[in-house]
């Protein structure tokens, strides 16, 4: 449904951000995966964040996208109205 949908979602705005998938695959007893599973979001990030740094408001608005109960991930308006999505948008030269 629509919360598969959305997890799918985050799962290409990380792909487009970093340049690397977060997980292998979403089975909640292996890789990256099982840290967000077992809420274990920190350790999560350390693990992506050796390479590449994320800002606070796109951590927060993927890990409410990756959310493990899909009850828990953002609606559609609540993805649209985050700050991450608002907020200014950096151009280069």
């Amino acid at each position: 449904g629509i919360m598969n949908d959305l997890f799918a979602a985050g799962v290409t705005l990380f792909i487009l951000v970093s340049g690397k998938a977060p997980f292998i695959n979403s089975n909640p007893n292996t890789g990256f995966y099982k840290f967000i599973a077992l809420n274990y979001i920190e350790k999560f990030w350390a693990s992506h964040e050796k390479k590449i740094s994320f800002s606070a408001d796109l951590k927060n608005l993927l890990t409410s996208m990756f959310a493990f109960d899909p009850t828990h991930r953002l609606t559609i308006s609540e993805i649209l109205s985050h700050p991450w999505v608002t907020g200014d948008i950096l151009m280069g030269d």
